[in-house]
């Protein structure tokens, strides 16, 4: 009898193969470590095949997808990966691989056209300086890896927007020139990794109010079809993003913290209130707790009064890694739990790399920039309390790549 050593593996089911009977050719059992995934309609609630739990190999039907093979465990008829059944071991960077590389744009296609096949990333794709994402992969490994890694931005490849499907951009967006971007502010998409940039984009644009187009400048997020990660366009930079965060009140200053609202904020732009409500004229530029003349950037002025509107966007470039690096709660369903295992708590090292020439190319193409932001979260945030972003899981990200480009709070 063929024995199946797993770890963390993808789990599909079919409602077809559910509603029928399939004798068993061969029983197994796993070992070690549960196999955990998600049917085709539901990838929010796990399938979980604990340890020592036998599986029964069924007569496979006609149409099954080419990547899986239909077994039943517990009266219920489920696919597993083709590969996680060859194979008597499987590493936890493999199968997290191939798990995200079954997009959730893929697994509509498996319901609806049929067959479908792994995506699998070539070893050598990785890069033979980059760690694995494996058991090593601790927050300690990661801070160690933005001391030394290579981050030279020559060879940094942008993709288009086209590559990720993106509808066009309104025309209500500020413009922001390359001289006034002053600080890149980083993101994650609170999705899993293997979430559609696309999705996102119709997130911002369904919005109420509506987000002229997506609210990031840059996506850093694993290629549908590889799962190798790269980084693609989003918002122009020509424009002023909408991704920091935007809040009213009036400002009050104890002891150096600068309050707007009763919350806490670092920098951004501060604007008048209007009569209805909105931002009118730009009355002072907040710089770490420092109001400045807006047309005088250099020239200290005293806090406006008054009801105010905070902007969080102007000058800076928002940066969103694909994933979810914050804790599960009932309003974050996609969040690590306590037994996830702290490699995917944080984005791999090759969402690392890419962070890190994206900031090196944003300092050669923004003579300005000096400034590196978390947005929500952390000592480092622009706009704290504003949202739980970038995760908990990619506070020591943003902390270790201040400290190696130099970009602490001016």
């Amino acid at each position: 009898m063929k024995k199946l050593i797993a770890t963390v593996c993808i789990v599909f089911c079919s409602l077809d193969a559910l509603a029928q009977v399939y004798p068993a050719k061969e029983v197994r059992t796993v070992l070690d470590k549960s196999i955990q995934g998600f049917t085709l309609d539901d990838d929010i609630n796990p399938v979980v095949v604990p340890p020592q739990s036998k599986i029964e190999i069924l007569e496979q039907p006609a149409g099954i997808p080419g990547w899986a093979t239909l077994v039943r465990y517990n009266n219920q008829n489920i696919y597993i990966g083709n590969r996680m059944l060859a194979e008597n071991s499987v590493s936890d960077e493999d199968v997290r691989r191939r798990v995200e590389a079954v997009t959730e744009n893929q697994r509509r296609a498996i319901k609806g056209a049929g067959p479908a096949e792994y995506c699998e990333v070539p070893e050598q794709s990785r890069g033979t300086s980059l760690p694995k994402r494996d058991g090593n992969w601790t927050y300690g490994a990661a801070r160690e890896f933005i001391k030394t890694a290579d981050f030279g931005a020559n060879d940094l490849e942008i993709l288009p927007r086209s590559t990720w499907g993106a509808k066009a951009a309104g025309t209500n967006m500020d413009p922001m020139s390359a001289n006034s971007v002053t600080g890149l502010v980083i993101h994650h998409a609170a999705m899993r990794e293997s979430g559609r940039i696309f999705d996102v984009q119709h997130d911002h644009l369904n919005r109420v109010p509506p987000y002229a187009d997506i609210g990031y400048h840059y996506i850093l997020a694993p290629d549908p079809k590889t799962g190798v990660w790269k980084v693609y366009e989003g918002r122009s930079p020509k424009f002023q993003g909408a991704h920091a965060g935007t809040h009213s009140g009036t400002i009050q200053v104890v002891e150096g913290i600068v309050a707007i609202g009763g919350r806490a904020v670092d920098s951004g732009d501060i604007f008048e209130t209007r009569s209805d409500g909105k931002k009118g004229r730009r009355l002072a530029l907040l710089k770490s707790g420092r109001f400045y003349d807006p047309d005088n950037p250099s020239k200290e002025i005293a806090a406006p009064k008054g009801s105010v509107v905070y902007n969080a966007n102007p000058r800076t470039l928002g940066v969103l890694i694909m994933g979810n690096y914050d804790p599960y709660t009932i309003n974050n369903p996609t969040g690590y739990t306590s037994e996830t295992p702290e490699q995917l708590r944080q984005p791999p090292p090759e969402a690392l790399q890419l962070l890190g020439k994206v900031i090196e190319k944003s300092r050669q193409s923004f003579p300005n920039m000096k400034t590196l932001y978390a947005h929500g979260q952390g000592e480092c945030a622009i706009n704290p309390g504003h949202t739980q972003c970038p995760g908990a899981g990619c506070l020591h990200v943003v902390k270790g790549m201040r400290e190696r480009f130099k970009m602490g709070v001016q």
